[in-house]
């Protein structure tokens, strides 16, 4: 029987103001406190003896550096990592399925080559070894270019992705040898006014500021796509929330407090669109503070920029 999980937390924003006035540690502290929960994923992946990790969780939930930083864990324990994106298992993007609206269904499933993924994680877990294909995403199609993984005797492959969960991926091999991890927010934020900022709010607010900082994509281009992105994650990824062995929070506490100037700027640039600022409007009552004191290394560096691992 999987674990049941605890439920979201609910901190107030007056408390979170009180800490960003007062508490010179209050991003320090909220740092350390994910860095102890990597810590405890390659605590259970050692005790284990798990030869892949599987990370699945919605869009803008920190996946990706979560992963590179639950290698770096690894390797500073002596166990090499390979880390591999679900993505480079993609078909070519003229096969994906519509969605009932006729509009290209990312988030599904069938996009994955599930027969190759399998193939490749039955390969590595029997033989640690594997040739791994690689996603050409300005040509929406498989490159030419492959990737050799060699994990060794006692090596992990991280395979992180939004289906890494879906169990149609991992139909070839034993469970025990799998360790499956669930990212996710888990804090949430009452206001002065009652109402509650919400860990959706949250992470379309980190792939607004991620999207227009790097993928030229405008802020109001990200929100149109988000009420379809919503459906495919209850469809397609927190549906399957429930075969994780763990939950990694990639929520921190002093987070409103940085995203508010950073987003207010991106409300700007889109000409103060009426879509954006009603969602600008959770966050003008919290205290700012500046994206300097933001570690490089911190994963939210993922959305905001500077991120060095």
């Amino acid at each position: 029987m999987k674990k049941r999980f605890s439920p979201k937390t609910t901190k107030t924003q007056e408390y979170i103001n009180k800490r960003a006035l007062i508490d010179d540690k209050f991003i320090s502290k909220a740092e350390e406190r994910y860095r102890k929960r990597i810590a405890q994923v390659a605590d259970k992946l050692s005790e284990a003896g798990c030869r892949v990790l599987l990370m699945a969780g919605p869009s803008a939930s920190g996946k990706t550096t979560s992963a590179k930083k639950i290698s770096l864990e690894l390797e500073s324990r002596g166990i090499e990592t390979e880390v591999i994106s679900v993505d480079d298992f993609f078909k070519d993007s003229s096969e994906y399925p519509v969605d009932e609206e006729g509009n290209i269904d990312f988030e599904n499933v069938q996009n994955v080559d599930i027969e190759l993924f399998n193939v490749k994680l039955e390969e590595l877990v029997e033989k640690g070894r594997a040739t791994i294909p690689k996603f050409d995403f300005k040509r929406g199609r498989r490159s030419e270019e492959i990737k050799e993984i060699e994990l060794g005797e006692s090596g992990v492959a991280i395979i992180e992705g939004i289906h890494a969960l879906n169990p149609l991926l991992s139909e070839s091999v034993n469970h025990d040898s799998i360790l499956r991890v669930y990212v996710g927010l888990r804090e949430e934020y009452l206001l002065l006014n009652d109402e509650l900022l919400t860990t959706g709010i949250m992470r379309i607010v980190r792939r607004m500021i991620r999207d227009s900082k790097f993928r030229a994509y405008s802020a109001v281009n990200t929100f149109k796509l988000w009420e379809s992105i919503k459906r495919g994650e209850e469809r397609w990824i927190k549906v399957f929330m429930k075969e994780a062995d763990m939950l990694l929070n990639t929520a921190f506490d002093y987070e409103p407090c940085v995203l508010k100037p950073i987003y207010y700027k991106v409300c700007e640039d889109s000409g103060f669109d009426d879509n954006l600022m009603e969602i600008y409007e959770n966050f003008k009552d919290f205290r700012s503070l500046p994206l300097g004191l933001v570690p490089a290394d911190s994963m939210l560096r993922e959305f905001l920029g500077g991120l060095v691992l």
